[in-house]
């Protein structure tokens, strides 16, 4: 897998730990200039649920708007966040993350 390509969460399963998308906007998970959400940075999520369940209750992530991409970001390959595709008010980015469909595992 190249590192610039999105993750098929449908083909790859991929965890958010809790089923809680909200950015967290204080730890600068998130990059916005000028009211903007970057398609620099996002939403962590884990390729391993036992890496996801260290921030809550894994969930899987089964699928997300065509306006996101899950990409892989940071020195551990199985780190991935999702992002805007392109910079994007705050409010769609939030209302797009609402529409991810997660799926909690046992």
């Amino acid at each position: 897998m190249t590192h610039n390509t999105g993750l098929d969460c449908t083909k790859t399963p991929v965890y958010r730990g809790s089923g809680d998308l909200t950015p967290k906007y204080h730890l600068d998970e998130v990059k916005i200039r000028k009211g903007k959400v970057q398609p620099t940075r996002g939403v962590s999520l884990e390729l391993d649920p036992a890496d996801a369940a260290k921030h809550g209750a894994p969930h899987r992530v089964k699928s997300i708007p065509d306006e996101l991409e899950i990409v892989q970001l940071g020195k551990r390959a199985g780190h991935h966040e999702i992002r805007p595709k392109v910079e994007m008010p705050v409010e769609r980015f939030e209302e797009l993350l609402k529409q991810v469909d997660l799926e909690p595992i046992p």
